[in-house]
């Protein structure tokens, strides 16, 4: 399963999206916010054995991928889920 969230805004900083993901690392200073959002996200999407990815550039925007893998294939098919 694939998860894409896309903003057309100004793309990332290049030189920023190696550490995008880190503890306490911000895409844009003049932004409020901890650095800790991106970091949580991966955390927890790591933990279900899923995967978060960032492709950002001026023509195509920036587009943040969770892949998520392993807890849907232990999941019965829908229509088994109880109702």
């Amino acid at each position: 399963l694939h998860l894409t969230v896309h903003n057309s805004g100004a793309p990332i900083d290049p030189a920023l999206i190696p550490n995008l993901f880190d503890r306490w690392q911000r895409g844009d200073s003049e932004q409020p916010g901890t650095g800790l959002g991106l970091w949580l996200v991966r955390t927890k999407v790591h933990e279900i054995g899923g995967d978060i990815s960032v492709t950002s550039t001026a023509k195509e925007g920036t587009t943040f991928t969770v892949t998520l893998r392993r807890p849907f294939a232990l999941m019965p098919p829908s229509d088994e889920l109880p109702k």
